[in-house]
């Protein structure tokens, strides 16, 4: 319970005490606290003294420790890092710090998508029934309730509406490759569904065969039959091993015909003459090659393939439609005893291979006519066991794959990083080490490159050249080759990301990457563009010798904009390398920006040796290679256009060359962006213009790239492509063909777990967008056609807001001219609120930068504006506290100008009684939008702690060490009613009653008056300087730790006399103390013996009750928390020699037995017990924070929201409400929760840390203290019901006193 000076003084006690701590109602009621951390360097410990009390010495003063840190001014000011003090990034796990370092050979596999993406394999016609009781009645369900939970689902079928002449494709083969290892690699559950029966399905004629293996066939047939073949497979000399290819006649030939016969017969000859090992390569049937894939290959995952194996039971193999389901010889409806004994050795190494619960054997009778669901009950009862028990195995496995990420996901959530941040990090990583992989030449420039970014110039260096030069991927080589101890590197390519796609989101993520580096706090970093360039410049400043950083920017030109933020001299240890396309406007501007503060390196094209270095190189990766003659053609084509770029996409067409294709066949054009238009051509005749304009089209069109879901989803609600395909269903394979196609020249983005494709070269980009977009009838259409898509999905994806959705609706709504656009996607308060919290602040104002597009005089849109920038922090955090920003922001800015911002002030107007819950403070504690953007600190109260007064909750009482005071306040007129100063460096307080509490003063207890400002009573004796604990046992006696922490003291208040002392034996040391609130038990730990125990007295009856301990195991006692009844004590334990996180334990002190068992999945950094709330709060080192119910054992509710680690937890005085805080000031926001509902009730992040907080004892407000501030804050919370906010002045103690200052000592 949150609790008041009284001995509800139970508040979670802190892995690491904060700052200016004292004893904290909601921490425990000792005063298990370190006043000395956090302000300076920490005396050094105290020998024990005997046990025996010493006699009193004359004590020597105690030197006054500095005053706690001060806020600093959100002003920017110059700060330089001293060498000896580098800021240390040991709380950073070792991949985050690699990361945030921009170790390029670190990071090794891609982030898993919140996505589901399944393959299923089937003999097309055997099973047609099995297949549309999964896409009409599983595929569904499966698809809503993976959306429930926030992920996509996807399954690829190559027989569901695939046309003929696609099945049979060349390349088919290939692509379903690529699509199961892409289903193994990035699925979260089933990846391969298998529907295997009695049908093996017919060999077809291998597409192509090794030579070796060719000439091994050709020793062992006949001559006749040597024609045949040769007739049909030509010589690859362009492959790499050589093969031999299949190449049936064309439509046109009189061989077509004939040609299935042909087919059969090739393949009689291969069986015939091949032995086993060739027949497993080369007769395998389509089905056996992609089992081989999803089943048995290296990259196959148990637990994701699902197998459904039909038996008909006694087939007559003479029916006429027994070919479906049985592999009959041509007409002789004779069972194909090849295709049996191949099928048998399959299903038996399957049997071996796929997990039990995940085959699905069922049985049904054969009926004339094959299977008829509507005629033969038997196969109804199967169509109903088979969807049911299909659906339910899927279902499992999903959920149970879901699980086992979310555990893994939130083992990684101890980054310290934002999970946005970090994701932006990887993404461009990636998209180096992609650069990195096929890098050839250029040796001149990166010695040029090399020789300047370790020189000591401080100019900036600009590289650039033609589009297509290679300056994305010699940006990145330099990353890697430039890399070394300690140098940082904060690489951005600008437009590969959502978060780099404009540039304050660019700005801002580089700047919250260097504030991690040199432990700037991150709130530095989320201003406006034209505040940002000043961030970037202070924080270059802190850079040093033993840690400089190197800033590469790469594809400038895409900001066509002011670059004013460019820094135009660098610190010494900081290099900032710019790459930016030749004679563009953004070139010149950087150049007249930085005058003759700039290097200029153009790039120059490739050299020959480099150019058939490249060339071999991207030919060998797709094991392939060209003969004398084409190498001269590609040669000579290139020679004209020396462009890495070009080479790339000339080397990707060559490689589709045979040796034998036809010298006329080899087509290059003169360009970059021609071959870009013919390999767009290239696709259009190979799979329609319509189908190509469509996908294409969309995919230029949308904001941040399209997902293959996405993609499936829109390309299936074109009637007219269906119409063109002669199709009621879109081929799920058409999509993943098409991006095989153009896999060289895509980039996959993991976009808030969800996997975007989008073009990775902007010339190929433009070239698209100029080929599908090349009318504004053309970008209206697709425009609306992507908006209405984004308009039919769901709000929220289960629990979690649809961010696609988000993203991209109000960009489609503003290219359809949309006339209420402003309405709905700015100023729908919680549309806002929501993208603000979800999608971060920039891209709020990215949506505002195009309604001003619209109406550039719109006042509002202005103001709003400016409000985001300046809160830009505060609302990343929580972007439901926006009202309550602009109140503070706007003040009194806003009075009478109702006709120029009336929908500003409507939101300023809400702020009493929003929509939704929220913090109001009682007065202005923000920066004023029209101030002077400086917060003056020194004249503030600089509080150290708030406390409940016992009995009154119309008042708190405040200590301020740095300034010795003691003040009541009025906490709804934030007035102090009441101030004691040249108080000995007060710490802590417990309250005897309203008026009378018990202040530590340095290391003496005193009793004092506050109505009156009267001492009482000093008790005797010191405190322990590092554990300064005591509490209250009732009115007439107080519980003190001892000087030497041998022994538990309990004083007469009225004396100041020991009057009882609790010892547990000679040189054992007590590390803590907690007294329950009603003052009957007294839980210590022991820091001596091991294990180390906890030690119960019964206070009443001055006896040890309890010694509690576990074998192996050490309590942590600074994490624990005891009830108010002395019922339960919770406390954090840790298994000796154990890796794994430490967790929670509850003891019953009645009995003395183990209650309670948690083992969260990461460490505890704080509890809280309740008996009035029936629950233990447990704050974790993930961020987020667990209610356990008390009676139950079970989890009530897990709480997310914060950024940083919590450890400082208040509750209100019937345990429904709880206030928390990180007193590590690294999250500035204070958030309230409802305990009972587990929902947020309100949060509230100032412009600086606050130093204090506590919760009323009703719930109903959290008073804070802040720096600047020269009283307390009060925060109500209000939400549309609220009643009105108390005003009422309620008298403390004598009402002629009120506001008097009571000054010790005079």
């Amino acid at each position: 319970m949150g609790s008041t000076c009284s001995s509800q003084n139970n508040t979670a006690v802190t892995l690491e005490p904060r700052k200016h701590m004292g004893n904290r109602q909601g921490k425990t009621s000792s005063s298990n606290v370190d006043p000395h951390k956090g302000k300076g360097p920490a005396p050094k410990p105290e020998p024990a003294p005997p046990a025996v009390e010493p006699k009193p010495v004359k004590q020597k003063p105690v030197e006054q420790p500095p005053p706690p840190q001060q806020l600093p001014p959100p002003k920017i000011e110059p700060v330089h890092a001293p060498k000896e003090c580098l800021p240390s990034l040991e709380n950073y796990r070792e991949d985050v710090q690699k990361l945030l370092f921009g170790q390029l050979g670190f990071v090794k596999s891609w982030p898993k998508p919140r996505m589901i993406r399944m393959f299923i394999s089937a003999v097309a016609v055997d099973s047609d029934l099995e297949r549309s009781i999964f896409w009409n009645n599983i595929y569904p369900t499966l698809r809503s309730h993976c959306s429930e939970v926030g992920y996509e689902f996807l399954a690829i079928d190559p027989n569901e509406g695939t046309w003929d002449n696609l099945i049979h494709d060349k390349n088919t083969h290939d692509i379903c490759s690529s699509v199961i290892r892409e289903c193994q690699a990035k699925s979260t559950g089933p990846n391969f569904l298998l529907f295997l029966n009695q049908k093996h399905d017919r060999c077809i004629c291998p597409l192509k065969i090794r030579s070796t293996a060719f000439d091994r066939l050709q020793k062992k047939v006949d001559e006749e039959q040597k024609a045949l073949i040769n007739r049909y497979y030509y010589d690859d000399t362009n492959a790499i091993p050589q093969v031999h290819i299949l190449q049936p006649p064309h439509e046109s030939c009189e061989d077509y015909a004939n040609w299935p016969a042909t087919k059969e017969r090739i393949c009689s000859i291969m069986r015939s003459c091949w032995g086993k090992e060739e027949k497993d390569i080369y007769m395998a049937s389509d089905i056996e090659m992609e089992v081989s894939d999803g089943i048995f290959s290296p990259t196959s995952i148990k637990e994701g393939m699902v197998w459904v194996h039909r038996v008909l039971d006694d087939i007559d193999s003479t029916d006429n439609v027994a070919w479906k389901y049985l592999d009959l010889v041509g007409d002789s409806k004779e069972p194909d005893e090849h295709s049996q004994e191949q099928l048998s050795q399959l299903t038996r190494r399957l049997a071996e291979q796929v997990i039990e619960s995940h085959f699905i054997k069922l049985r049904v009778p054969w009926k004339e006519g094959g299977l008829s669901p509507e005629t033969h009950k038997d196969h109804e009862q199967y169509v109903e066991a088979l969807k049911s028990t299909l659906l339910k195995q899927l279902l499992e496995i999903i959920d149970k794959s879901i699980a086992e990420k979310q555990r893994i996901d939130e083992e990684m959530q101890v980054k310290k990083i934002s999970n946005r941040l970090f994701e932006e990090i990887q993404h461009h990583i990636f998209i180096a080490q992609r650069h990195c992989k096929n890098f050839v030449g250029q040796g001149d420039i990166l010695e040029d490159l090399k020789n300047h970014l370790t020189s000591d110039s401080k100019q900036v260096l600009l590289l650039h050249g033609a589009s297509g030069s290679g300056k994305s991927a010699l940006a990145a080589k330099i990353a890697k080759v430039c890399q070394r101890d300690p140098m940082a590197c904060v690489l951005r390519f600008v437009g590969a990301s959502a978060a780099s796609s404009n540039l304050n989101s660019v700005l801002q993520s580089v700047c919250e990457q260097l504030a991690h580096i040199y432990q700037e706090h991150v709130s530095i970093a989320y201003k406006g563009a034209d505040k940002l360039g000043n961030v970037l410049s202070q924080l270059l400043k802190k850079v040093s010798p033993e840690r400089p950083v190197l800033i590469i920017l790469d594809g400038l030109e895409r900001f066509d904009l002011d670059i004013s933020w460019l820094p135009t001299t660098l610190p010494s240890h900081v290099k900032l390398l710019l790459t930016c396309t030749s004679s563009t406007q953004t070139y010149d501007k950087i150049k007249s920006h930085l005058g003759k503060q700039v290097t200029e390196l153009d790039i120059p094209g490739l050299d020959e040796k480099t150019m058939k270095n490249l060339i071999e190189r991207r030919l060998h990766s797709k094991g392939r290679t060209l003969n004398d003659e084409q190498f001269t053609f590609l040669s000579n084509k290139f020679e004209k256009q020396p462009l890495p770029l070009f080479l790339h996409m000339a080397c990707y067409e060559a490689s589709r060359w045979h040796s034998f294709t036809p010298s006329n066949e080899l087509k290059l054009q003169a360009s970059p962006k021609a071959q870009g238009e013919a390999m767009f051509e290239s696709l259009e005749k190979r799979y329609g213009r319509t189908l190509v304009s469509c996908a294409m089209g969309h995919f230029c069109a949308a904001r941040y790239g399209l997902s293959n879901v996405e993609m499936n989803d829109i390309l299936s609600s074109n009637s007219t492509l269906l119409k063109d395909l002669k199709t009621e269903r879109l081929p799920t394979l058409l999509w993943e063909t098409i991006l095989f196609e153009l896999e060289p020249f895509i980039q996959t983005n993991i976009n808030n777990s969800i996997c975007l494709r989008q073009f990775c070269y902007p010339v190929i980009l433009e070239t698209a967008k100029k080929r599908y977009l090349d009318t504004n009838e053309k970008q209206l259409a697709l425009h609306s056609s992507l908006r209405n898509h984004f308009l039919k999905q769901h709000d929220t994806c289960g629990k979690m807001p649809n961010i696609r959705r988000m993203q991209e609706l109000p960009y489609h709504a503003f290219k359809c001219g949309d006339k209420k656009f402003s309405d709905v996607y700015i100023w729908d308060l919680e549309w806002l609120s929501t993208k603000l919290s979800h999608c971060g602040v920039y891209e709020v104002l990215e949506d505002i930068l195009l309604g001003l597009q619209s109406y550039p005089n719109d006042l509002d849109l202005k103001l709003l504006q400016d409000v985001l920038q300046v809160s830009a922090y505060a609302l990343v955090c929580d972007g439901l506290q926006l009202i309550p920003q602009i109140q503070q922001r706007l003040g009194d800015m806003l009075k009478g100008q109702q006709n120029k911002y009336p929908r500003m002030i409507s939101l300023c107007n809400m702020a009493n009684r929003p929509p939704f819950s929220n913090f109001l403070p009682s007065n202005i504690c923000l920066l004023p939008l029209n101030s002077s953007e400086r917060l003056e600190t020194s004249q503030g109260c600089d509080l150290t702690a708030i406390f409940r007064i016992k009995g009154d909750d119309k008042h708190m009482v405040s200590v301020s060490s740095a300034k010795g005071e003691v003040s009541v306040w009025n906490v709804a007129t934030q007035k102090a009613v009441r101030t004691l100063t040249n108080v000995d460096k007060p710490l802590n307080i417990h309250c005897i009653d309203r008026y009378k509490v018990i202040i530590l003063c340095n290391r003496v207890l005193k009793i004092y008056n506050l109505d009156t400002g009267e001492l009482e009573t000093k008790l005797k004796g010191t405190m322990n300087i590092q554990m300064p604990y005591f509490a209250l046992h009732d009115e007439e006696h107080v519980v003190a730790l001892s000087r030497n922490r041998m022994t538990v003291n309990i004083i007469k208040r009225s004396t100041g006399d020991v009057v009882s002392t609790f010892k547990v034996g000679e040189d054992r040391f007590l590390n803590s103390l907690l007294v329950s609130e009603n003052g009957e038990k007294c839980v210590c730990g022991d820091e001596t013996q091991k294990p180390s125990p906890l030690l119960v007295w019964d206070l009443n009856n001055r006896k040890l009750v309890h010694d509690l301990r576990i074998p192996q195991h050490e309590f942590i006692t600074k994490m624990s928390s005891i009830s108010n009844d002395g019922h339960y004590v919770v406390c954090v334990i840790k298994e000796l020699g154990d890796s794994s996180p430490n967790f929670v334990i509850v003891y019953d002190l009645q009995s003395g037995q183990l209650f309670k068992k948690w083992k969260p999945h990461c460490n505890t950094t704080a509890v809280f017990v309740s008996v009035e709330g029936g629950c233990v709060v447990n704050a974790l080192e993930d961020s987020s924070l667990i209610v356990w119910d008390l009676s139950s054992g079970g989890s009530r509710h897990t709480l997310r929201g914060h950024t940083n680690p919590i450890d400082s937890i208040y509750l209100s005085q019937d345990g429904t409400r709880c206030l928390t805080f990180d007193s590590s000031q690294k999250d500035r926001t204070i958030r309230a929760w409802d305990l009972h509902s587990g929902q947020r009730l309100a949060s509230f992040t100032p412009d600086e840390p606050i130093s204090c907080c506590q919760i009323s004892a009703d719930g109903s407000c959290a008073v804070i203290g802040l720096p600047s501030q020269n009283t307390i804050v009060t925060l109500w919370i209000r939400n549309k019901d609220s009643a009105d906010i108390p005003t009422e002045t309620s008298s403390y103690g004598d009402s002629a006193l009120n506001g008097k200052v009571y000054k010790l000592g005079e």
